[in-house]
């Protein structure tokens, strides 16, 4: 199973594909760093997938318009799921589907 590759990674690139399923798995407990990059995704998905790898310390993100499904998603939203993050990077329309409604 491909999750089974992935579960004790540290780093992790993903780059021009598109992740468009359910999110069923645990996290990935050991992951320190995620990069994605014109990465196909929902934003349930994304969020499972932050919230649930506890350990992340570094998310880049470079998400087109085409690329994000689903409701936008708030500041808070997205800090809640990376509370130990030390570095965030963000191109294309990361901060359009960051509404700013949340900030206050």
């Amino acid at each position: 199973m491909i999750y089974s590759k992935f579960c004790y990674r540290t780093d992790l690139n993903l780059s021009c594909f598109v992740l468009d399923h359910e999110p069923i798995f645990n996290g990935l407990g050991d992951l320190r760093s995620l990069s994605l990059s014109n990465v196909g995704i929902s934003t349930k998905t994304l969020l499972h997938l932050l919230s649930n790898s506890p350990s992340l310390k570094s998310l880049t993100l470079f998400i087109g318009k085409s690329h994000l499904g689903g409701k936008d998603c708030t500041v808070i939203e997205l800090f809640k799921c990376i509370p130990m993050i030390e570095c965030l990077t963000t191109f294309g329309y990361v901060i359009e589907w960051l509404v700013l409604k949340s900030v206050p």
